[in-house]
């Protein structure tokens, strides 16, 4: 599971740059 998290961070921080 917790190899998922920097996963889940990356997909946030890249969403996050459209706003």
């Amino acid at each position: 599971f917790l190899s998922l998290i920097p996963t889940a961070i990356n997909a946030v921080s890249a969403i996050a740059k459209h706003f």
